[in-house]
């Protein structure tokens, strides 16, 4: 089975970077992004089908353990992996997570936002936040603002999460001051509460700059560099 993913599924990565005031950039960590070998893009079909069949799901498990223990043996990073809110309600879920607790120091759990009506399920939603929190994994919301997670589920949930995540991309309909008022909001939001704000889908350095300028520093997208396979992280 897992010959069948390998032929099938890639993972790459796409560093989230801490910027200085002359746009120097390091390196925080990697989000981990799963990919399509054939079509570079995300494996939708193949991702639905977890919904419904557990031997897939146990397939892209046992896959993704022996893939992230690869990579933090070799590579001295961190690196953010995504979650579903519904992958949540799975046993095996849980089993594949706890499989990868002897790494967890180095991973943060990036929790997105593709699910339908979560704000009729924040109380379960935020047993399954503390559980992960209970692992010893960092955790992360996806793309605050734009979808599930509105500022009400990210302060329910505020005993546990370390990172908040917002793209640009989602907003490009607005107009810049629009723009930076949403920005400023959780940026002051994010302070307050003391946890890291990261500003996504940074593509030219007029905008890297214009944040920097604000101290929004954690900063990812193509201008920084665009997502790449694993594979060519260096071994350190």
């Amino acid at each position: 089975m897992g010959s069948r993913i390998n032929n099938q599924l890639e993972l790459y990565c796409q560093p989230i970077c801490r910027i200085d005031k002359a746009l120097g950039h390091q390196v925080n960590d990697y989000e981990i992004l799963l990919r399509d070998k054939q079509t570079g893009g995300f494996p939708v079909q193949f991702f639905q089908a977890l919904k419904t069949q557990a031997l897939v799901r146990k397939e892209l498990e046992d896959w993704m353990v022996d893939q992230l223990t690869s990579l933090t043996q070799r590579c001295n990073a961190n690196f953010a992996i995504n979650i579903d809110p519904w992958q949540l309600a799975y046993s095996d879920t849980w089993c594949y997570l706890k499989r990868l607790r002897a790494v967890s120091s180095r991973l943060t759990i990036e929790v997105t936002e593709r699910v339908a009506e979560l704000n009729n399920h924040l109380d379960q939603f935020s047993d399954y936040i503390a559980r992960l929190r209970k692992l010893g994994y960092k955790i992360s919301f996806d793309d605050v603002s734009s979808g599930q997670f509105s500022l009400q589920v990210v302060a329910q949930n505020l005993a546990y999460i370390d990172r908040a995540k917002i793209s640009l991309i989602a907003f490009q309909k607005l107009s810049p001051d629009q723009v930076k008022n949403v920005l400023d909001l959780w940026a002051k939001f994010a302070q307050s509460v003391k946890i890291e704000f990261v500003v996504e889908g940074i593509e030219t350095e007029a905008v890297a700059a214009e944040l920097v300028k604000k101290d929004y520093v954690l900063q990812q997208g193509y201008y920084w560099q665009k997502p790449f396979p694993v594979s060519q992280l260096i071994v350190v």
